[in-house]
C-alpha cells in the first residue's frame, strides 16, 4: 500500500501495488490472503521449534533405553571393527578396511584375524564409544585388549547398532 500526494488534485492518495484499492468482496478476500501468509510467517518459529523437542524427546527416550547415544552431525563414513591376534582383541577404525587389515597383518608376527567389522556413518564417534565400554581396559598401552568372548560379543552388539543398512 502507498500514500502519496497527486499533485493535480491537491490531495493524499492511497493506493495498493500502484493501483486503486479493491473495494467490497476484493478487500475481503485481499485481507483473508493477507491473515493467511501472515499466519504462516508467525507459525514457522513454531514449527521449528516442535520439531527440535520432538527430535530432543526421542533422543531422550532412547538414552533413558539404555540405547547409543545418537551420531554426531559431522560425519566420517567407514568401518569400525574387531581384529583378534594372538588371543588379544582390538577395535580400530579404517576408512579402507581391507588395507588395513593387510597392514596389520604385515606388521603383527602372529597374524590378525578381522572377527567382526561394521560400516557406520560416523566410524570416529562409534569408535571412541566402544572404547569408553567399561569391558575396554587395555593391555600394554590403549590398543589392545583382553576379553572374554561375553566381553566381545557385547562389543559385537553395541557396535551392530551403529550399521549403515545397504
Amino acid at each position: 500500500m502507498d500514500i502519496y500526494f497527486d499533485r493535480t488534485n491537491q490531495k493524499y492518495k492511497l493506493t495498493l501495488n500502484g493501483g486503486p484499492i479493491p473495494c467490497g468482496a476484493q478487500l475481503c478476500q485481499l485481507r483473508e490472503e493477507i491473515i493467511q501468509e501472515i499466519d504462516k510467517l508467525l507459525d514457522l518459529p513454531y514449527q521449528f521449534v516442535n520439531k527440535y523437542n520432538a527430535d530432543w524427546e526421542a533422543a531422550w527416550e532412547k538414552m533413558q533405553r539404555g540405547d547409543p547415544k545418537p551420531v554426531q552431525k559431522i560425519k566420517h563414513p567407514g568401518h569400525v571393527y574387531i581384529l583378534k591376534s594372538n588371543g588379544k582383541f582390538k577395535i580400530g577404525r579404517a576408512k579402507n578396511l581391507d588395507q588395513r587389515v593387510k597392514q596389520y597383518r604385515t606388521e603383527n608376527p602372529f597374524g590378525a584375524e578381522v572377527l567382526f567389522s561394521v560400516k557406520c556413518e560416523d566410524f570416529k564417534y562409534v569408535e571412541q564409544e566402544a572404547l569408553k565400554m567399561p569391558l575396554c581396559a587395555p593391555i600394554a598401552g590403549r590398543e589392545w585388549f583382553e576379553l572374554s568372548e561375553k566381553e566381545v560379543d557385547e562389543i559385537i552388539k553395541f557396535l551392530k547398532t551403529y550399521e549403515i543398512q545397504t
